[in-house]
């Protein structure tokens, strides 16, 4: 992936114009620390992160709230609290499963229907309401903005002439749609 990176740039691809997907930030800073030996130039501009650090990058620029990320010790002790407070009689690491694999399918809780999705919404209110974001909703409210602001969709569209994933086999549903927003298929 850096020699991909280093040959856009050396081929005249302004550093701004490449977006560079990773699963680690250590991989990214690995990466970026590469690139700025083998080019001997500065990279600051390259959008190069987790796919995490992107939506969060995302989301500051745009959103007109405040929020604040939550380790996932804290959405566990929220849960917890949640399904306590409601007496609802289920371990709560099997309701953070359910929900963020619900966040990595793309889903948000829309019915009352069974014990998760209820302690879903539970959790998601809350999370509304005292402004806090986990991982999983990092990524779903970043492609929901995509989704949702072709304005904002277009600039991004727009400006990133390359998109690069590091293993993008291990990408999920919500991460795949996520690049598949930004991506234009008639030219990259």
């Amino acid at each position: 992936l850096v020699s991909r990176i280093s040959k856009h740039i050396q081929d005249g691809t302004p550093v701004e114009n490449i977006l560079a997907v990773t699963f680690t930030n250590k991989a990214a800073a690995e990466m970026r620390e590469r690139l700025e030996h083998s080019l001997d130039q500065d990279v600051s501009k390259l959008w190069m992160g987790t796919f995490h650090s992107i939506g969060f990058r995302l989301l500051v620029s745009h959103s007109k709230t405040k929020f604040k990320v939550i380790s996932q010790s804290k959405q566990f002790s929220i849960i917890k609290r949640l399904l306590s407070d409601h007496k609802m009689d289920v371990d709560p690491a099997k309701v953070i499963r359910f929900i963020n694999g619900q966040k990595d399918e793309g889903y948000r809780a829309t019915t009352q229907s069974g014990l998760y999705e209820q302690a879903y919404l539970l959790y998601e209110q809350h999370c509304h309401e005292s402004h806090l974001i986990d991982f999983g909703e990092l990524l779903l409210r970043s492609y929901e903005l995509l989704r949702d602001n072709e304005r904002i969709r277009e600039h991004y569209k727009s400006r990133f002439d390359y998109i690069l994933v590091d293993e993008f086999q291990d990408t999920n549903v919500i991460q795949y749609e996520w690049l598949r927003l930004l991506t234009d298929t008639k030219n990259n």
